[in-house]
């Protein structure tokens, strides 16, 4: 879906763009990377979990820098569907789409749906894709 469709469709609404506030989505962002790395030994599940959300937080900024929000529904997607709009379809793109659907079974029907691989890759894309989006936004902001 393109950024002209997301917007006439209501999925994405302007906001101001706030430096602050993509700031701290960033630092969620290393936070929950970080704390992924720490799970890897301990829980597979909630390293994949945690990772996926670093790369929310990541897109949500990207998001903001944007001058958009997401609407109520569907805001995972809809901020998924937003990236694709700026970044294109990617190997990244498309992993934080697959792991949005994967991180909904994991969290929300089956314990231990996680591979030792699936985390470890998680991990390893979470890191490529914060720093991906980190360059997009200085960017974005610089040309503002």
């Amino acid at each position: 879906m393109s950024l002209s469709e997301l917007k006439r469709s209501g999925k994405v609404r302007p906001i101001p763009v706030d430096e602050r506030q993509i700031a701290n989505l960033l630092a969620i962002s290393k936070r929950d990377l970080d704390v992924a790395a720490s799970l890897l030994e301990k829980n597979l599940d909630w390293c994949f979990i945690a990772s996926y959300n670093s790369m929310l937080q990541a897109s949500r900024a990207l998001l903001f820098s944007y001058g958009f929000s997401a609407s109520e529904e569907e805001q995972h997607k809809t901020v998924v569907e937003f990236v694709k709009s700026i970044l294109g379809e990617n190997d990244l793109t498309q992993a934080l789409d697959r792991m949005r659907r994967k991180r909904h079974e994991v969290t929300y029907d089956e314990a231990g749906a996680i591979s030792r691989y699936e985390a470890e890759h998680a991990l390893k894309t979470a890191e490529r894709y914060l720093d991906a989006i980190n360059k997009r936004i200085k960017e974005r902001l610089g040309k503002r």
